[in-house]
């Protein structure tokens, strides 16, 4: 990615991003253990209409691990931090898995700064939220078996694997997504670390702005099949759905092409982007 990269500091933790195009914002949220730079062939089409603005969220890729502070609130406040450095007041928002979950309730929290907002497969689950810390924490600490697994492997290793298990994704997606992995903190599957559930149906609920879910096959690994799919747009004021045939969970590198047409349909019908 030919981008500028740039840190911003909030509440003392150290958090990076990168940034490319003008005009109205795109703020970008990528999925757990990814990185900004995973956006790849996605965010340089969409730096030909924006100004997008790709998170490393904390944790993650070049931002800082903190021992504490990976509640929802505080990735949802470093993300309205990053519009504020850059002089915006609001953006439109799409998110990755984990990153569509912080998009979700960032929409919910703070209506006025989201004018559009995407979900890309989102882990909408159906865990109790009043289980007990210990059940929760050894819950997220198996989640990352298989991340713990590629940690001793080299990038140039990562990078092979992710051209065997991908073959359609582009080789700076494989290259990011190696480097992301390895730079991925221990913190976010140890006690306290990232959180695994969330209040979602009560934030869709609450979400004025114009929505766009998109989904993959679930027999390839996509988080939402079509039921889900019909639950979340009967919850959303306004809200639509787009299933991706042949992709799995990661459907702007699976199917970049559609994931794109399907984009920028939604972005560019009866919309007047906030400058």
């Amino acid at each position: 990615m030919n981008w500028s990269q740039r840190d911003f500091v909030r509440d003392g933790v150290k958090l990076h991003y990168w940034q490319k195009g003008a005009d109205a914002p795109i703020v970008l949220l990528h999925g757990i253990t990814d990185s900004g730079a995973c956006w790849g062939r996605t965010a340089d089409a969409l730096a030909e209409n924006f100004t997008v603005l790709a998170l490393d969220q904390r944790g993650h890729g070049k931002s800082d691990a903190p021992l504490e502070g990976y509640s929802f609130d505080e990735y949802v406040a470093d993300a309205l931090a990053l519009l504020r450095v850059n002089g915006f007041s609001k953006a439109i928002v799409m998110g990755h898995s984990f990153g569509a979950v912080v998009a979700l309730n960032l929409a919910a929290q703070h209506p006025q700064a989201v004018t559009q907002l995407i979900l890309e497969d989102p882990p909408l689950f159906d865990f109790a939220l009043a289980e007990a810390d210990s059940i929760l924490d050894q819950r997220r600490f198996e989640s990352f078996e298989w991340l713990r697994a590629l940690k001793p492997l080299s990038e140039s290793e990562l990078v092979a694997h992710c051209r065997a298990q991908s073959p359609r994704w582009s080789e700076e997606e494989c290259i990011a997504w190696a480097q992301s992995k390895l730079q991925a903190s221990p913190r976010l599957w140890e006690k306290g670390g990232m959180p695994i559930v969330s209040a979602w149906r009560a934030w869709l609920a609450t979400v004025a702005c114009s929505t766009l879910l998109v989904y993959g096959d679930a027999a390839l690994g996509s988080l939402i099949n079509q039921a889900r799919a019909d639950e979340v747009v009967a919850m959303l004021h306004q809200g639509q759905a787009v299933k991706i045939p042949n992709a799995g969970h990661s459907i702007h590198r699976d199917e970049y092409a559609a994931f794109m047409q399907a984009l920028n349909q939604f972005l560019f019908t009866h919309v007047t982007h906030p400058r």
